[in-house]
């Protein structure tokens, strides 16, 4: 895998703040378990820096829009349970526009299936 961490914080004025961003979002991985999804998704939406949360709304939108072209209803049902239960309660704080999407599609998803 990728290991030259240093010529990505050396690539202009910004690398230290993405390389930072990039360390905090994967999930983590403790005597060979990794993390669960939920304590995940909580983890980051109550206690990551602004930037991280702003990125995995926005990412969760994104991936929200793309279930509409699957038809796993067992799959979309439990994403947007996800969804709501874990990223929802902290959506309107982090960014209201991002949030207002994302409760559109979660709605148009639920008429879809």
């Amino acid at each position: 895998g990728f290991t030259d961490f240093n010529r990505i914080i050396a690539t202009d004025q910004d690398g230290q703040d993405v390389y930072n961003l990039v360390q905090e979002m994967p999930r983590r991985i403790t005597g060979g378990e990794e993390e669960p999804k939920a304590v995940f998704l909580e983890r980051i939406m109550k206690n990551g820096t602004h930037h991280a949360r702003l990125l995995k709304l926005a990412d969760r939108l994104s991936n929200v829009n793309s279930l509409f072209s699957t038809n796993n209803k067992e799959f979309i049902s439990r994403y947007c349970t996800e969804t709501r239960d874990h990223i929802m309660p902290y959506a309107d704080e982090i960014d209201g526009k991002i949030a207002t999407e994302l409760r559109k599609s979660l709605k148009k998803l639920k008429a879809y299936g």
